[in-house]
């Protein structure tokens, strides 16, 4: 009798043990699947919140191209319009100093000296040579009509150069705006 007791009693134990350990093993997996349904419901939410971020980053970079785009068509409207004034100019020097002018205006080489020093970038007039046996007071066979038109020229271009730095500090500034703007964004 005592042996079938403790067979019994051992045999209820084992029972006990055993469903202890399913029922904790059951909770252990119900916990797991909380954590992960919570871990995936988390993931999702990222997941929302990067695309909805990288969203209005591609919105606003493609705001920063078109204000690009537009600058430099702007731009380069601009420099088609000056080049076109320069041509104009350049062509209608003659009208403006006729040939008797030329002929009646003496440019001195030390004048045409100076001129293709400063064009140069020599900064100093002596860099420049004239032809052997000229001095600076002598008569040049440059015309009066040709500084005009090498003048309109030079000031054109320079013209071309300072719209081109307007139109570079503008597209600079819209720039520095969008990305300033894409930082305020990316920080909320």
């Amino acid at each position: 009798m005592f042996t079938s007791l403790a067979t019994r009693l051992l045999a209820g134990a084992a029972a006990v043990l055993i469903t202890f350990g399913a029922g904790f093993g059951a909770a252990w997996k119900v916990k797991d699947g909380i954590e992960a349904r919570e871990a995936l419901a988390s993931a999702r939410a990222a997941a929302s919140e990067t695309g909805r971020q990288a969203a209005i980053a591609m919105a606003e970079a493609k705001a920063g191209a078109d204000a690009v785009n537009r600058i430099a068509a702007l731009a380069q409207q601009q420099q088609v319009k000056t080049r076109t004034q320069i041509q104009t100019l350049t062509r209608e020097v003659t009208k403006y100093v006729p040939v008797e002018v030329d002929r009646g205006v003496v440019i001195p080489w030390g004048f045409v000296r100076v001129l293709d020093s400063a064009a140069t970038g020599a900064g100093d007039p002596s860099a420049i040579s004239v032809g052997a046996g000229e001095s600076d007071t002598a008569a040049s066979d440059v015309t009066l009509s040709e500084i005009a038109a090498l003048s309109a020229a030079n000031d054109g271009a320079c013209r071309a150069n300072a719209e081109q730095l307007a139109a570079l500090e503008q597209w600079a500034g819209e720039v520095e705006q969008w990305y300033g703007d894409l930082v305020r964004r990316m920080q909320k």
